[in-house]
């Protein structure tokens, strides 16, 4: 199933908990040049020093600030509809931590086709 077009970004300036309920309604992120839709996440209690929307650990786990405590990315879905795990996503990327997510432009017409 492709990216779809009603749906809104993630707003990472709520606690990890409301980040979590708003899934799947408000699931597209985009971090460098990798726009993707949150399938499934979990919500964590750490706190760290960066703000709200950046990525905190990207390694066998991907962790975003949420703005009280982090959200952990489990399972994403591609522009070309592929269901997979964040880490996965993520290996050989090679974004930093202390990267921070944008908003993501709506899909297009490409990233929509099935």
């Amino acid at each position: 199933m492709p990216l779809i077009a009603d749906v809104a970004s993630v707003n990472w300036r709520q606690p990890a908990d409301l980040v979590i309920a708003g899934l799947p309604t408000q699931s597209l992120a985009r971090i460098d040049d990798l726009t993707f839709a949150v399938i499934r996440a979990a919500a964590g209690g750490i706190h760290s020093a960066y703000p709200p929307g950046t990525l905190i650990r990207c390694d066998d786990q991907v962790w975003v600030q949420a703005a009280r405590g982090h959200v952990v990315l489990e399972t994403l879905r591609t522009p070309d509809g592929r269901e997979l795990p964040a880490a996965d996503v993520f290996a050989g990327l090679d974004i930093p931590v202390g990267t921070p997510f944008t908003t993501p432009l709506m899909p297009t017409a490409a990233t929509l086709a099935a």
